[in-house]
């Protein structure tokens, strides 16, 4: 026994050094094995499970989701409060869902953002297109006579 294990007071929150879990060892070492089901895929394995059912003198095969549903918004319409409550939950929580995956708003641009893409569009109408492969054998670059360099008039001339 070392002199730390002997000033060490065992007590409350405070159990025997030697009975403490070690650096690097797990209070669970095994953990939850490999392949097992949490419970929230259990619940959905279940109600995605076919069932049959006759309704209106059919026999039908549906989920069980769906036959809960039905029942839910029966029991709804019916006049059962506790029902009409849970499908309005539901149908909020559904909306809210849909509203997310929709939201595309347009960006919204600063006034200095909307001047320089303004200045770069009327950039845009006012040049000229570019000359193509053939073109650029017959084509010679001349200054513009507003005095722009960055636009130049081009002129075919003739290859005599």
């Amino acid at each position: 026994m070392s002199t730390s294990d002997k000033d060490y007071t065992i007590g409350f929150k405070k159990p025997p050094k030697h009975t403490q879990f070690q650096p690097g060892q797990s209070g669970n070492a095994k953990g939850r094995p490999k392949g097992s089901s949490s419970f929230h895929r259990v619940i959905e394995q279940e109600l995605n499970v076919v069932t049959p059912i006759t309704e209106r003198g059919k026999p039908k095969q549906i989920r069980k989701k769906e036959i809960i549903a039905k029942q839910l918004v029966n029991k709804a319409a019916a006049g059962d409060l506790k029902a009409a409550g849970m499908l309005l939950n539901e149908s909020r929580y559904a909306e809210q869902q849909a509203a997310l995956k929709e939201d595309t708003t347009a960006p919204t641009f600063k006034a200095v953002d909307l001047q320089i893409l303004n200045h770069f569009a009327q950039r845009v109408r006012n040049s000229t297109p570019l000359p193509t492969a053939e073109d650029s054998q017959t084509t010679t670059a001349q200054p513009s006579p507003e005095g722009n360099p960055d636009s130049t008039n081009l002129s075919k001339e003739s290859t005599s």
